[in-house]
């Protein structure tokens, strides 16, 4: 069960769950979500086409249905524009079965937003210089903290912007990504920083709040809020944030109620991120039992990018599934456990007469990162009838030897 509510009047939400799936740890959790300014985002991004965690790249994809199935109360009401929240009813795994499951036709890009991303606009160097003076004039004890705090909540928009760029330098100190990310803690703009990050691409946005992370405990906590936005682009890029900085257990009922979405790639991500969370295993079996492949494909990837013994039983238990996307990631995982039936489905599917099983394991013979597979591999990038799979296929090449390069001789 999931659920969101107020302890009292004009407080923050809270939700919780109590999880009573058999064979899962009981959960009763209560997240507090912090009243956020309202969210906007200014990216149009296709996602899904680095051919592991969207079935795109293998040639196909479902379409990603954007209706509502249903809206929560509003998070907040200290701002006047509050984001709106949505929240899912029903059974679990309303996910469509049989024909429609097994069927995955190409998906549509998220709608383009018209905000303009916080790097595209410049930040003012007069206002720089002044910020950047009225910092070190604190670090050494000739201004008061409180004079600083101030100015940055006077000129909020223009500070965040400072933070970003600076944040985004290739010659950033870590002395001075440390004191940028205590400053924000500080000014109590962690919130706001995070906001500003939704708009940002997917790679820059990862790489600022890893940086953000070593600073700030309970980072994660700190996005869950934008997860009930009804912005499926803003849903998305907070599952990315979550994808690497993502500690707390005290996530997984919100996300759960994202397995539930109408949207496919924002059930897929959910299901990804829980997997990287639940390091016991605790939930693998039911995500596995869900009815769309993606969500079984997502969690067999984080269970293979981890490549423990522990999640052997359920690398081996998706090589019988009838997807070849969840077929191809547990034979990538039993290979790099050392598991010779990794190596032999992937053949077997490379010989396949259909399509889509031979660009799945053009892929996963690439992922696999096995210089022993070069000779067939370079073989498969020159020869294959199908176009999409000779360009997998050089492209696994190409990530294998750029491994080999990097491993000290």
């Amino acid at each position: 069960m999931f659920g969101i509510h107020r302890r009292q009047p004009n407080s923050d939400w809270i939700a919780e769950s109590t999880s009573s799936y058999p064979g899962e740890p009981k959960i009763q959790t209560g997240i507090v979500l912090p009243r956020p300014r309202r969210v906007t985002c200014g990216f149009a991004e296709e996602i899904g086409c680095d051919g592991r965690r969207e079935a795109d790249n293998f040639g196909d994809g479902r379409a990603g249905g954007r209706p509502r199935v249903g809206r929560a109360p509003r998070i907040g009401r200290e701002m006047a524009q509050s984001v709106p929240v949505r929240q899912f009813s029903g059974t679990p795994w309303q996910a469509p079965t049989g024909h429609h499951a097994a069927q995955s036709p190409k998906e549509e890009p998220m709608e383009e937003q018209n905000t303009k991303s916080p790097l595209d606009q410049p930040v003012s160097p007069e206002f720089a210089r002044q910020l950047q003076e009225m910092m070190e004039a604190v670090q050494q004890g000739r201004t008061a903290s409180e004079v600083l705090l101030r100015f940055t909540h006077a000129h909020e928009t223009e500070t965040l912007q400072y933070c970003i760029h600076r944040m985004t330098e290739p010659g950033l100190s870590l002395m001075e990504e440390a004191t940028i990310s205590r400053f924000l803690q500080q000014a109590g703009m962690v919130q706001q920083f995070v906001e500003s990050l939704l708009s940002l691409d997917r790679g820059s946005a990862q790489n600022l709040v890893r940086k953000l992370q070593n600073a700030e405990r309970g980072l994660d906590l700190k996005i869950a809020p934008f997860l009930q936005s009804e912005d499926d682009a803003v849903v998305m890029r907070s599952l990315e944030l979550l994808e690497v900085i993502g500690e707390s257990k005290q996530l997984v009922p919100l996300l759960f109620s994202l397995i539930n979405s109408e949207n496919p790639r924002i059930q897929a991500k959910a299901a990804l991120v829980i997997q990287k969370l639940d390091t016991e295993h605790a939930y693998t079996r039911r995500l596995l039992q869900h009815p769309d492949a993606r969500v079984r494909a997502n969690a067999l990837e984080a269970i293979a990018d981890r490549a423990d013994e522990q999640g052997a039983e359920f690398l081996r238990q998706g090589l019988a599934d009838t997807d070849h996307r969840v077929r191809t990631l547990a034979a990538v995982g039993l290979t790099r456990l050392g598991n010779p039936v990794g190596l032999q489905v992937l053949w077997k599917m490379a010989r396949h007469n259909l399509t889509v099983e031979r660009r799945s394991a053009a892929w996963g013979l690439g992922a696999c990162g096995e210089a022993s597979v070069l000779p067939r591999l370079e073989l498969i990038a020159r020869t294959d009838p199908d176009e999409r799979v000779r360009e997998l296929a050089a492209q696994g090449c190409q990530a294998i030897r750029s491994r080999l390069q990097e491993v000290p001789s």
